[in-house]
C-alpha cells in the first residue's frame, strides 16, 4: 500500500529484484469497523491549470463550510499530512471523496476501496472502464458534477449505516476481485482480445 516506486529502497528493488521483491499484499480494511470521521478529504488545490483545479478547490469550499456550519458532522478536509497519517485517517472515515483532477479517476478511488471508506465523487457513468468496478449506486455514490445535491447526499448517507455500508463493501469487493488472480487473469485476456479486435 506504501509503495513508492520512486523511493531509494525501490530503486535498488528494481535492480536487485530477484533478492529483495516487493510484497504486493493489500490489507484491506473492513468497512464495518467503527469510524469516528464522517468525511474526509485531503487534496492538492494549486494545480497550474485553474480548469483542472477547480473542481478540487470548489469541493474542498463547499466540505469546509459543511464542517463550519453543522456541528454535528466531523471530518478533516484541509492541508497537506504524512502519508502514514492520511492512510490512517480514510480508514478512519465514513465518507471519501474522489474530486477530479487530471482525468476522472485517481489514486483516491482505489485508496478509498481498501480503507472501507464510502466512495462519493462527481457522476461517472459517462465513462466505460474495465473492469467495470465503478458503477453509479453500487460500488460508489455519484453527485452532480454542479455540486447542487452533494450536501443532501452526504445528510443521507450520514442518517443510517445501511445504504453507505452497502456500496463500500460492494466497491471494495469490485475491487480486490479485480486484482485478484482470477481477475487479473480476466484483464490479461480482455487485453489480449482488444489487441487481436
Amino acid at each position: 500500500m506504501e509503495y513508492d516506486a520512486f523511493s531509494k529502497i525501490n530503486q535498488f528493488r528494481r535492480l536487485l529484484r530477484d533478492y529483495l521483491p516487493v510484497n504486493y499484499e493489500i490489507p484491506f480494511t473492513n468497512p464495518g469497523k467503527k469510524r469516528d470521521l464522517d468525511i474526509f478529504l485531503r487534496t492538492s488545490r494549486n494545480l497550474p491549470r485553474e480548469t483542472v483545479a477547480f473542481h478540487r478547490q470548489e469541493l474542498v469550499r463547499r466540505l469546509d463550510a459543511m464542517l463550519q456550519r453543522a456541528n454535528s458532522l466531523t471530518g478533516s478536509v484541509k492541508g497537506k499530512i504524512p502519508l502514514k497519517k492520511y492512510m490512517e485517517m480514510m480508514k478512519n472515515s465514513k465518507i471519501t471523496f474522489g474530486p477530479f483532477g487530471w482525468g476522472e479517476l485517481n489514486i483516491r478511488e482505489y485508496e478509498a476501496y481498501i480503507c472501507g471508506t464510502l466512495l462519493l465523487r462527481p457522476d461517472i457513468s459517462h465513462m466505460e472502464t474495465w473492469p467495470s468496478i465503478f458503477v453509479a449506486g453500487e460500488t460508489y455514490q455519484p453527485y452532480r458534477w454542479d455540486f447542487e445535491d452533494l450536501e443532501s447526499t452526504i445528510k443521507e448517507l450520514l442518517k443510517g449505516e445501511g445504504r453507505r455500508l452497502q456500496i463500500a463493501r460492494s466497491g471494495q469487493e469490485a475491487y480486490r476481485d479485480s486484482i485478484s488472480p482470477l481477475g487479473m487473469e480476466r484483464f490479461c485476456g480482455w487485453f489480449i482480445q482488444q489487441i487481436d479486435k
